[in-house]
This record gives C-alpha cells, sequence and structure tokens, in this order.
C-alpha cells in the first residue's frame, strides 16, 4: 500500500512540477520533504523516481499549449510550438509527444531490467578512487555550467562548499565556523538553505518573466496511435540520445532534450518531428539519469543530491545489494507512471493548463509561504523550530542577490561538499598514504 502512496504522490508532485515553471524536482522533494520523514527509503526513491518522470511527460504540454516552459528540458518545444501553431500542428504535436515519451521510456526501462545483472557487475567494478573520480569530475561539469559564466559558476561551488563544511566533522576531526554555537556544530539545515538560496531566486525570476497567458485549442484522436509510426524513428532517435545525455552531470534531461532536438534539426529540419524526438529525449534522459544515483550512490543533479541529504537522515546508503530490488521497483513505477502520464499529458492537457490563468505572483506567494512554514515545522521536528528560521531569514537577502543567476551549482555542492571530502580523505588514506 505504500509503494502505491509513494507512485501517486510522486504523479501529482510531478504533475504540478512539470507544469510551473520553477517549480522543479528539488522544489517538489523540498515541499514533500515532511512525508518523505515518514517513508522507509525505498518508497521514498520510489516517490522521486515517480515524480522526476513525470515532470518530463507534464513539461511539453505549457510548453506547446502557451509557450511557457514547464521545465528546462521542454525549451525546444517552446521554440518549435510558435511555428507548429502556424502550420496548425499543435494538436499532432501534442498527441505524437505523449506518445513518444511513452514509447522512449517503455523501451530504456525494459532494457535497463534485462540488461540490470550486467549493470551490477560493472557497479561492482566501482571502488572509493573510482567514486572519487566521478564525483569531482560532477564538479567540473559545474564549472562549465551553461547557465551562468565560469567565473560565477567559480563562486557558486565555493560558496556551496563554504556553507556546506559548516560543523564539527568527527572523521576530519575539523571545526569549521560554528563560532562555538551549538546549533551549527551539525551544519547548516538543508531546507532553510535551499529555500533561500535557490527556490527564492528561481521564483522571483519566474515571476518577473512571467506574460499574458493564452491557451491553444487542440483535438484528441485515437488515431494519431496509428499515424504515429510515421514518425518512429524520430522518437527511437530521441530514446537513444536522451539516455546517453541523462548521464550528463548538472543538466541530464535538459541535456537529452536539446541533444536530440539538434541532432533532429540536422537530420529532418521538420518542427514536428524535432519536437517529438526532444521530448522523447526528455523521458529516457529522466530514467538515465538516476542509475548513477541508484547504482553507485552518486548524484548528479540538485534533486538526487537533496534526496541523498534526505536519505542518509534515515541511516541509508546506497550499496550494491540494494541495486536490484530498487531497480526493479522504480521500473514497476515508471510503467503505472507512464500510463497515468500520457492521459494527463494528453487528453487532459488542456485542463491542466487553466492554472495559468491564475495570478501568478499570487500563485507563486502562496507556494513560497507553505514552503516558509514547512521550513519551521521540519525545523520543530528537528527542536530547532527557530534556528531554521533565522537560517532561512539570514540567508533571504543573498538569496535575493543571486537572483540572476541559477544558483543550482551552489546547492549541489552544498549538499555534497561533506560526502566529496570523505571520499577523498577515505581516498588518500587507502591509496596515497
Amino acid at each position: 500500500m505504500d509503494f502505491i502512496i509513494a507512485i501517486l504522490l510522486g504523479i501529482i508532485a510531478g504533475t504540478f512540477a512539470g507544469l510551473l515553471p520553477g517549480v522543479g524536482a528539488t522544489v517538489s522533494v523540498l515541499i514533500l520533504f515532511p512525508i518523505f520523514l515518514t517513508f522507509d527509503p525505498i518508497n521514498i526513491i520510489v516517490c522521486f523516481v515517480s515524480l522526476y518522470s513525470m515532470t518530463q511527460y507534464v513539461g511539453s504540454v505549457p510548453a506547446l499549449l502557451i509557450g511557457v516552459p514547464g521545465e528546462a528540458s521542454s525549451l525546444p518545444a517552446v521554440v518549435e510550438g510558435q511555428k507548429l501553431k502556424v502550420q496548425n500542428k499543435i494538436s499532432d504535436a501534442i498527441a505524437y509527444t505523449a506518445i513518444g515519451s511513452l514509447l522512449g521510456s517503455i523501451i530504456v526501462v525494459g532494457l535497463t531490467l534485462i540488461g540490470g545483472p550486467l549493470i551490477e557487475n560493472i557497479a561492482k567494478i566501482y571502488r572509493t578512487p573510482v567514486q572519487t573520480i566521478l564525483i569531482f569530475l560532477v564538479l567540473i561539469m559545474m564549472l562549465f555550467y551553461k547557465e551562468n559564466k565560469t567565473s560565477q559558476n567559480i563562486f557558486l561551488i565555493s560558496f556551496g562548499y563554504i556553507l556546506g563544511m559548516i560543523g564539527i566533522h568527527g572523521d576530519l576531526n575539523r571545526e569549521f565556523l560554528t563560532f562555538g554555537n551549538p546549533n551549527l556544530y551539525f551544519g547548516l539545515p538543508v531546507f532553510p538553505v535551499i529555500l533561500s538560496l535557490f527556490v527564492f531566486p528561481l521564483f522571483l525570476k519566474t515571476v518577473e518573466t512571467s506574460n499574458n497567458i493564452k491557451i491553444t485549442p487542440f483535438k484528441i484522436r485515437l488515431t494519431y496511435f496509428i499515424t504515429f509510426f510515421k514518425h518512429i524513428t524520430s522518437s527511437l532517435r530521441g530514446t537513444v540520445l536522451g539516455f546517453i545525455g541523462g548521464f550528463c552531470p548538472g543538466m541530464t534531461h535538459a541535456f537529452s532534450s536539446q541533444l536530440a532536438y539538434n541532432t533532429e534539426k540536422i537530420v529532418t529540419k521538420d518542427s514536428l518531428k524535432s519536437v517529438i524526438s526532444s521530448e522523447t529525449a526528455n523521458n529516457a534522459g529522466a530514467f538515465s539519469a538516476i542509475l548513477p544515483l541508484i547504482v553507485l550512490g552518486i548524484p548528479i543533479s540538485s534533486s538526487e543530491a537533496l534526496l541523498l541529504a534526505i536519505l542518509e537522515t534515515k541511516s541509508f546508503a546506497f550499496s550494491i545489494n540494494d541495486f536490484l530490488p530498487i531497480l526493479q521497483k522504480s521500473a514497476i513505477a515508471l510503467l503505472i507512471v507512464n500510463v497515468i502520464g500520457i492521459m494527463i499529458a494528453w487528453p487532459l492537457a488542456k485542463h491542466l493548463c487553466k492554472i495559468f490563468l491564475c495570478n501568478q505572483k499570487m500563485l507563486y506567494s502562496i507556494l513560497f509561504l507553505l514552503l516558509v512554514c514547512l521550513n519551521y515545522y521540519i525545523g520543530t521536528l528537528y527542536y530547532s523550530g527557530n534556528f531554521y528560521m533565522i537560517v532561512l531569514l539570514s540567508l533571504l537577502p543573498i538569496g535575493y542577490l543571486l537572483k540572476k543567476l541559477n544558483t543550482m551549482p551552489l546547492i549541489f555542492c552544498f549538499i555534497i561538499s561533506n560526502y566529496s571530502i570523505e571520499l577523498l580523505w577515505i581516498s588518500y588514506q587507502l591509496y596515497l598514504k
């Protein structure tokens, strides 16, 4: 029963995360934080996988119907959506992207399940030195995160590490910037840091760029399942490229989408096929992006890093023994998500977009206030409600100053700072000393 609840919760959260710009997987995990504390680790992962996949299904809906990218990976759909409106092909695009996403997800999940034992054997090769190299490769990729200048990324990474290192860390016998305050001995709490330095600037930027919304009408025909086969090559191409692109640290499904889109524009130069390929790639990339976490315990996105931090509060650590059970449950969850996802992203699409007819400033203000209340509530669970609020209020001005930047590298490094330092220390002790 908990397994089904986790899937349904992921579907609901993923639907809103995919619809509303700025409310991606990271924000959704923050909102679900109190609920996750009541789940067992496996169901937390199942919920996250369901949420992550659903955001990609739904993200194309506002991108095509109203020109608003619910997810960064849906930017190609925004660009080509304008051309498809002129060509009167929006109905085709909505249908084919939903069907393509279903096909791509099923293929990727099926092949991963078949190759599960092989992946397990490959994972056994990885030991501390390889994990250390991989995690620092992810950090190097963060330096070139495309939404910021390299100098800005260096600042964000450094600031994230400084914040993450605050506290007393017994393994390395070090104390850093605690100023003798017992509240800081265990470091800064994750929730208020992410809320002030990631969610707050992201919401500010989203509200400032919101425009008047008009929903493009579209038609629903079951014959689209048959006519889709005219475009199946584009969908399959998107599946392969999307799966490969999903492994790109920090960009994951957004890179998958762009890679498939650019390739399709070279191959066909057709707007409809380009959207089908890029949106199929979203879903394929969404699944491959979580494999490094499940197999190796290595996060390659801010939402996965946050998930890892939550799992650590449950004393859960990824291991090769847990890999196949997690993969199998995640695969079952994804099949259920795909069946429901195609209905939400196609027949129900025009109803979903009505949320954009609401006052956007009011909508995001209410959502942020909800997160502030959750921040205090989560703090009270650790007998630190006031401390959580002090951290939030102290960092909000910095979040405001960073509103023109994408602070994902900062948050990612804040969460994995101690994890990466410990990996480096263990590698030094075992292999270099």
